[in-house]
Protein backbone atom coordinates (compact mmCIF):
# COMPACT_ATOMS: atom_id res chain seq x y z
CA UNK A 1 0.00 0.00 0.00
CA UNK A 2 1.40 3.20 -1.24
CA UNK A 3 0.87 6.69 1.12
CA UNK A 4 0.54 9.43 -0.51
CA UNK A 5 2.24 12.70 0.04
CA UNK A 6 0.74 15.63 1.63
CA UNK A 7 0.71 18.78 -1.00
CA UNK A 8 2.95 21.51 -0.13
CA UNK A 9 2.27 25.11 -1.12
CA UNK A 10 3.39 28.44 -0.37
CA UNK A 11 1.32 31.47 0.36
CA UNK A 12 2.06 35.31 0.58
CA UNK A 13 0.19 37.85 1.35
CA UNK A 14 -1.59 40.22 -0.68
CA UNK A 15 0.61 43.28 -1.27
CA UNK A 16 3.25 42.73 1.35
CA UNK A 17 6.67 42.48 -0.72
CA UNK A 18 8.56 41.91 2.61
CA UNK A 19 6.54 38.72 3.21
CA UNK A 20 8.58 35.69 2.27
CA UNK A 21 5.82 33.18 2.35
CA UNK A 22 4.63 30.54 4.53
CA UNK A 23 4.94 26.75 3.46
CA UNK A 24 2.20 24.93 4.18
CA UNK A 25 1.52 21.22 4.09
CA UNK A 26 -2.27 20.00 3.26
CA UNK A 27 -1.76 17.50 5.69
CA UNK A 28 -5.49 16.75 7.17
CA UNK A 29 -7.18 18.81 5.15
CA UNK A 30 -10.65 17.90 4.53
CA UNK A 31 -11.81 20.79 3.08
CA UNK A 32 -11.91 24.44 1.82
CA UNK A 33 -12.99 25.95 5.35
CA UNK A 34 -10.18 23.99 7.35
CA UNK A 35 -7.46 25.60 4.95
CA UNK A 36 -8.58 28.54 5.13
CA UNK A 37 -8.29 28.23 8.99
CA UNK A 38 -5.20 27.20 8.38
CA UNK A 39 -3.82 29.88 6.05
CA UNK A 40 -5.57 32.55 8.63
CA UNK A 41 -2.99 30.68 12.00
CA UNK A 42 -0.22 30.85 9.73
CA UNK A 43 0.04 33.50 6.97
CA UNK A 44 -1.96 35.82 10.23
CA UNK A 45 -3.39 38.57 6.89
CA UNK A 46 -3.55 42.23 8.40
CA UNK A 47 -6.20 42.84 6.54
CA UNK A 48 -8.86 40.20 7.96
CA UNK A 49 -9.62 36.40 7.90
CA UNK A 50 -8.49 34.89 4.62
CA UNK A 51 -11.43 34.17 1.92
CA UNK A 52 -9.48 33.52 -1.16
CA UNK A 53 -6.28 31.74 -2.37
CA UNK A 54 -5.63 32.72 -6.20
CA UNK A 55 -2.38 32.25 -8.38
CA UNK A 56 0.09 34.50 -8.75
CA UNK A 57 -2.00 35.54 -12.31
CA UNK A 58 -5.04 35.98 -10.46
CA UNK A 59 -6.80 32.60 -10.97
CA UNK A 60 -8.27 31.74 -7.96
CA UNK A 61 -8.47 27.71 -6.49
CA UNK A 62 -11.93 26.63 -4.92
CA UNK A 63 -10.93 22.85 -4.12
CA UNK A 64 -8.44 21.44 -2.28
CA UNK A 65 -7.65 19.00 -5.53
CA UNK A 66 -6.88 22.37 -7.46
CA UNK A 67 -3.78 22.93 -5.60
CA UNK A 68 -0.40 21.74 -7.25
CA UNK A 69 2.26 20.71 -4.93
CA UNK A 70 5.17 23.34 -4.42
CA UNK A 71 3.00 25.77 -6.27
CA UNK A 72 2.85 29.80 -4.83
CA UNK A 73 -0.54 31.74 -3.85
CA UNK A 74 -1.40 34.71 -2.68
CA UNK A 75 -3.73 34.91 0.18
CA UNK A 76 -6.60 37.68 -0.38
CA UNK A 77 -9.26 39.06 2.71
CA UNK A 78 -11.49 40.47 0.23
CA UNK A 79 -9.36 43.59 -1.22
CA UNK A 80 -8.38 43.48 -4.68
CA UNK A 81 -4.85 41.35 -6.16
CA UNK A 82 -2.31 43.74 -7.09
CA UNK A 83 -0.71 41.29 -10.20
CA UNK A 84 1.96 43.18 -10.92
CA UNK A 85 3.73 44.02 -7.33
CA UNK A 86 3.13 40.22 -6.43
CA UNK A 87 4.81 38.55 -9.62
CA UNK A 88 7.70 40.60 -9.05
CA UNK A 89 7.44 39.46 -5.57
CA UNK A 90 7.33 36.17 -5.54
CA UNK A 91 9.46 35.54 -9.03
CA UNK A 92 12.76 37.39 -6.73
CA UNK A 93 11.87 35.00 -3.79
CA UNK A 94 11.79 32.01 -5.95
CA UNK A 95 14.77 32.92 -6.77
CA UNK A 96 16.64 33.78 -3.68
CA UNK A 97 14.88 29.79 -1.93
CA UNK A 98 16.92 28.52 -4.47
CA UNK A 99 20.05 30.68 -4.63
CA UNK A 100 19.84 29.39 -0.47
CA UNK A 101 19.15 25.95 -1.30
CA UNK A 102 22.22 26.00 -3.64
CA UNK A 103 24.51 27.69 -0.75
CA UNK A 104 23.22 25.46 1.85
CA UNK A 105 24.09 22.31 -0.36
CA UNK A 106 26.68 20.00 1.04
CA UNK A 107 30.19 20.80 -0.65
CA UNK A 108 32.51 17.34 -1.71
CA UNK A 109 35.43 17.39 -1.68
CA UNK A 110 38.88 16.91 0.95
CA UNK A 111 37.67 18.11 4.38
CA UNK A 112 41.81 19.61 4.53
CA UNK A 113 41.36 21.11 1.44
CA UNK A 114 38.35 23.22 2.94
CA UNK A 115 39.84 24.62 5.67
CA UNK A 116 42.76 25.47 4.29
CA UNK A 117 41.51 27.06 1.30
CA UNK A 118 42.20 31.15 2.46
CA UNK A 119 39.60 32.34 -0.26
CA UNK A 120 36.96 30.82 2.13
CA UNK A 121 38.58 32.69 5.43
CA UNK A 122 36.77 35.67 6.71
CA UNK A 123 36.89 38.34 9.58
CA UNK A 124 40.48 38.89 10.78
CA UNK A 125 41.89 35.40 9.01
CA UNK A 126 41.05 37.17 5.91
CA UNK A 127 43.63 40.22 6.15
CA UNK A 128 46.29 37.10 6.71
CA UNK A 129 46.43 36.43 3.35
CA UNK A 130 46.89 38.27 0.16
CA UNK A 131 45.20 37.50 -3.42
CA UNK A 132 46.69 34.22 -3.98
CA UNK A 133 46.62 32.98 -0.53
CA UNK A 134 50.02 34.37 0.53
CA UNK A 135 50.61 34.06 3.87
CA UNK A 136 51.55 37.92 4.88
CA UNK A 137 53.35 36.94 8.08
CA UNK A 138 53.45 40.37 10.45
CA UNK A 139 51.89 42.23 7.95
CA UNK A 140 48.75 40.53 8.10
CA UNK A 141 48.30 41.74 11.90
CA UNK A 142 47.78 44.64 13.02
CA UNK A 143 47.27 44.43 16.72
CA UNK A 144 49.68 47.24 17.59
CA UNK A 145 50.15 50.85 16.40
CA UNK A 146 53.91 50.51 14.82
CA UNK A 147 54.50 54.60 16.94
CA UNK A 148 53.34 52.38 20.39
CA UNK A 149 55.38 49.83 21.66
CA UNK A 150 54.86 50.50 25.10
CA UNK A 151 51.43 48.86 25.75
CA UNK A 152 51.36 50.48 29.71
CA UNK A 153 50.31 53.82 27.37
CA UNK A 154 46.94 51.59 25.97
CA UNK A 155 46.24 50.37 29.52
CA UNK A 156 47.11 52.92 31.79
CA UNK A 157 46.53 56.06 30.58
CA UNK A 158 47.37 59.61 32.14
CA UNK A 159 49.71 57.39 34.33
Amino acid sequence: MEVARPKTIIVFRNGDVHHRGERLQLRNIRNMSQLMDLVNREVRLVTGGCRKLVSPKGKATTTLEGFVDGGKYIALAGEPLNKERMSRHIEAASAESSRKRAADAPRHGNIVDRLTDSRLYTGAHKERFDADGQGRGLAGRQMVDNATQDLSNLTRPGM
